[in-house]
């Protein structure tokens, strides 16, 4: 999978560089893993696996769009251009 500038531009705006602010995130997690706010019990709550399967099945569907929407672009393209 090749990075687009659309994709690469967002992660630099969540970068440290691009917003201090985030730069104490991982200590932040550090503190919460330490004083266990992760609940270890959470892959038995039906309602965290619904959320996860839904979840995924967005994100398949988004990333579907995507692949098809390239193909036809490409698709166009070749068929305009074409020799």
């Amino acid at each position: 999978m090749s990075v687009t500038a659309a994709s690469a531009g967002e992660r630099s705006a969540w970068s440290e560089r691009a917003a201090p602010a985030l730069s104490c995130l991982p200590r932040v997690r550090h503190a919460m893993e330490k004083g266990r706010a992760v609940d270890p019990q959470r892959g038995a709550n039906p309602w965290h696996r619904a959320e996860r399967t839904w979840s995924g099945v967005v994100v398949q569907a988004i990333e579907s769009w995507r692949v098809v929407r390239d193909q036809w672009a490409e698709l166009a393209f070749e068929r305009l251009y074409a020799s």
